[in-house]
């Protein structure tokens, strides 16, 4: 499982993000809490934003405050790991992060 994946961090995560994707309100807020606690190392490739990208949009539209602003601290964390240019898969979540954090004055 996770073979794709070259970020071994997030290798490691792919069961957590696989049971977010599949059961969203009984998972992201832990995977969240995951993702936050992770230490990553290596750059993040578009196979890993696959996996990441729908758990942190989710939190982001989370009625919880507190969960909006762990998804947009992810946000801002992962955009400092991309390096490839050619991978667009995670400006799907930045305006409704901007958007987000200008609105509740969070810096990202």
């Amino acid at each position: 499982m996770g073979s794709v994946i070259r970020n071994p961090e997030v290798a490691l995560l792919v069961p957590k993000l696989l049971a977010a994707i599949a059961e969203p309100n009984a998972h992201t807020r832990g995977t969240l809490d995951t993702l936050l606690d992770t230490v990553f190392i290596n750059t993040v490739d578009a196979a890993s934003l696959a996996l990441i990208v729908p758990v942190v949009n989710r939190g982001l539209r989370e009625r919880a405050g507190d969960t909006k602003k762990k998804a947009a601290r992810i946000v801002g964390n992962m955009c400092a790991l991309i390096n490839d240019p050619k991978v667009r898969v995670f400006a799907e979540c930045a305006p409704a992060c901007c958007s987000f954090c200008v609105a509740m004055a969070v810096r990202c």
